[in-house]
């Protein structure tokens, strides 16, 4: 059984744009039963991303990457001391 069996999303931590807003630097599939590792930036998994159903498909994703839209905002409780990340679309993904 492996930990993780899914897409996860690499974001990209500079530049930060307004309201801690950043852009993809991947988006790829992954098992953790594979042996291969490699030096990422933050790595999520997508189901972490809060409305990850809102989420266009994978080809829709690389044009974001390539034209590095900044499609990921970072949302810090301080009172939880939690971390949550959200998917904000734009005029590309509602195509």
């Amino acid at each position: 059984m492996s930990f993780i069996d899914g897409y996860l999303i690499e974001i990209n931590q500079f530049p930060r744009y307004a309201g801690e807003f950043f852009t993809i630097k991947d988006y790829f599939y992954y098992n953790s039963q594979t042996q291969e590792y490699g030096n990422r930036d933050i790595v999520i998994p997508k189901e972490m991303v809060v409305n990850y159903f809102d989420m266009p498909e994978e080809s829709v994703i690389k044009s974001i990457i390539n034209k590095k839209e900044p499609v990921m905002k970072r949302v810090i409780d301080l009172n939880n001391q939690t971390e949550t990340w959200v998917f904000v679309p734009t005029e590309e993904t509602n195509k």
